[in-house]
């Protein structure tokens, strides 16, 4: 019951706050169907069968192309690696004619293609520092949210989870690898924020912890690591206070 409120309240609140508050949250939306990813949940056969990414897609596309709040370094052709990125697509596009795999070459170029517009609009609609924090915001909550999913189904093959992940991540170690930065980016939180926003850091970061114990993943660990020094300017601001 809680998956299936907390789908439905990310979707509706979503639709809400990128129509009368900031597009941003339009984005938020497709990371909540991303990190949901109900059609392989349990929970799944509880939900109506309505195409909720495609519909939080359009939104996404929608508002990127009619928001014209934007400064030139907002700009799409102002950004290097978006160039590059559209570059690719041009280039992916061209060897098509000679692709051993014609078939298969389509697909990918498919993906690829979603994949560019999607950050591309993602970019267009992130127009200041609150809007990026949002972003950030909303992928540790759907780190949280595997985590408490985890945490509710348990290890299902020995001493770690499989068979389980998202949509572009299906299997454990990418799913690792997808989780590692939100604890980052908890613990981070944790140092700047105070009174009910720690407390929810505390309880999403404990959930994200415990799903990468249970994955049981040494590249995540090894990953975190390496990670965890990103938060030193963030934790000696928490000393000082």
């Amino acid at each position: 019951m809680i998956s299936i409120v907390l789908f439905f309240a990310s979707q509706l609140s979503a639709y809400v706050l990128s129509i009368f508050y900031m597009p941003a949250f339009a984005f938020l939306g497709y990371q909540a169907v991303y990190f949901f990813y109900h059609n392989t949940r349990w929970w799944y056969w509880q939900v109506p069968d309505l195409p909720y990414s495609f519909g939080m897609s359009l939104l996404v596309l929608c508002l990127a192309i009619a928001d014209r709040r934007r400064t030139t370094q907002s700009s799409v052709f102002e950004s290097a690696p978006l160039r590059w990125m559209w570059l690719l697509i041009v280039l992916y596009g061209i060897t098509y004619f000679w692709a051993v795999r014609p078939t298969a070459h389509l697909d990918s170029f498919d993906n690829f293609l979603k994949l560019v517009i999607a950050v591309t609009c993602a970019y267009k609609l992130c127009s200041n520092a609150l809007a990026l924090n949002y972003y950030l915001y909303g992928y540790v909550f759907g780190a949280s949210y595997l985590g408490y999913y985890l945490l509710e189904v348990g290890r299902n093959a020995g001493d770690r989870v499989s068979s389980f992940g998202v949509v572009d991540s299906p299997d454990v170690n990418d799913l690792a690898a997808l989780l590692a930065p939100a604890a980052i980016l908890a613990l981070h939180y944790f140092f700047i924020h105070l009174g009910w926003r720690r407390i929810l850091i505390i309880i999403g970061g404990a959930l994200i912890v415990n799903a990468l114990v249970l994955v049981n993943s040494r590249g995540a660990f090894l990953g975190l690591s390496l990670g965890l020094p990103s938060t030193s300017r963030a934790f000696i601001s928490w000393v000082k206070k």
